[in-house]
């Protein structure tokens, strides 16, 4: 009887996994830069809003 060897993933499905990978870590990075934006944007006029009331 042939024992079966298990097979390496084709070069494709390594791309599409790598490519996936990659797309969540710029998303990622997008998504914490606008909350970075918008925390620092809040705080500054917070600030501007008690200086000048």
């Amino acid at each position: 009887m042939t024992v079966l060897t298990p097979q390496r993933p084709d070069r494709t499905r390594r791309l599409k996994r790598t490519g996936r990978r990659l797309m969540h870590a710029a998303l990622f990075a997008a998504v914490r830069g606008l909350a970075y934006a918008a925390g620092t944007g809040a705080g500054g006029a917070l600030i501007w809003w008690i200086t000048h009331r």
